[in-house]
Formats: C-alpha cells, structure tokens, sequence
C-alpha cells in the first residue's frame, strides 16, 4: 500500500516516522506540539509485487512491476516539544546500507543519552562533568526486571522485545490495568504524520488540531 498511488499520502513518515515521534515521546514524557516538515521523493519509480507475498521475501524480476509513486522517501521535521523541548528527525528510505537504524538522542543540561535499534543492548550516555558511559543490556540495571527476558550478556533483539510487549499487555488485561500502550498513542502518531505531510506544502503546523485528509 506504501507505494500504490492514491491508497496513501505519506510513505517514509508513515513508515518510519510514527515509530520515533511514538519513542521520542515516551522516553521524554513530552509530546510533539507543532511541526515545520520538508518532504521530497527522489526515486520517483518503485517495485510493486504483481501477487501477495510475505515481507521482506527475496523477488524475481517477474515477481513486480515498476510504477509511478508520488509518496515521499525522505524527510525532515523539525518539531516543538511541550515544555519547550526542541528537536528533529530525519528519515529516509533511500540511505544504501541503512535497513533499521531507528536511532534516538535525547539531550538535557548535565547528560545525554543515546540509542539505536541496529545495537539494541547498547545505551550511551554522555556525561558533562564526568566520562561518558556505554551501557550493556543487564536486567540488573533495570528498574523491572519484567523488561528483559535473559541474563546480562545474553543480546535480546526485536523479537524479543515484541514477546516482552505482548506479554506485558496481556498481563494489563487480566489485571485490569491501562500500562501499555493505548488508541490516543496511535493516534497522536497519526497526527503527527499528517501534520508533518501538511507542513510540507508551506507551513508549520500544531499537531494537535490537524484533521485527518
């Protein structure tokens, strides 16, 4: 659908986008108010599988055809933050070598932190009056120890972490609790690409009053 003609109006901010804004606004606790995004789509033909087929399978030139896309393969946002944080992403789909960088900084007055999803059992923090510090995934330096399935030294990956998700939200509902992520969460993610698509045409937007197209 990402590359059908008229079934989407967004791609790489759809795609990629809703994942950091829906991270950068957990890990911060802030969510995104206003946006000022420049969009642009350089490869302008893409492969579309003639039939059905699984993710990321392995194609035969007869497999696809070639067609026209008008979505965006590149992007950069700038964004304000509540409390007035600021900050920024870019996000493309035409970087050679890049499969699943998802890769986050967030900066305060005295530390930073730093993380990617290609080197998920890494955390760097950089520190103002001090060394900086490379953390390696270890469930004794977590504050719930639910969040990690292995003993330190054991790299836990994407899998592993959407075993951790579901578990934990199976658990919520049969406690009757609301910790896990909610429709208003997706919807902010939403709102946030579309306010990003419509910012692209000539404008900075608030994200929360954008209307769905």
């Amino acid at each position: 659908w990402r590359v059908k003609p008229g079934t989407a109006k967004t791609m790489t901010i759809a795609d990629l986008g809703s994942h950091w804004i829906d991270l950068a606004q957990y890990l911060s606790g802030k969510r995104a108010l206003q946006v000022m995004a420049d969009l642009e789509t350089f490869v302008k033909f893409r492969k579309r599988p003639k039939e059905e087929g699984e993710t990321f399978q392995l194609e035969q030139p007869e497999d696809y055809e070639l067609i026209e896309i008008d979505t965006e393969d590149y992007g950069a946002v700038l964004i304000h933050f509540e409390g007035g944080a600021r900050g920024n992403v870019r996000v493309s789909q035409v970087s050679p070598g890049r499969k699943n960088r998802l890769e986050i900084e967030i900066c305060g007055s005295q530390r930073s932190l730093y993380w990617n999803l290609e080197e998920p059992n890494h955390l760097w923090i950089g520190c103002r009056g001090g060394p900086n510090l490379q953390l390696m995934d270890d469930p004794n330096l977590l504050s719930s120890r639910k969040y990690s399935l292995y003993p330190g030294g054991h790299n836990e990956g994407w899998g592993d972490a959407q075993r951790i998700m579901l578990a934990h939200i199976y658990q919520a509902f049969r406690e009757g609790s609301d910790d896990y992520p909610r429709w208003n969460d997706g919807l902010r993610a939403m709102q946030f690409e579309e306010s990003a698509y419509r910012s692209s045409l000539g404008s900075i937007l608030t994200v929360a009053s954008s209307t769905y197209w």
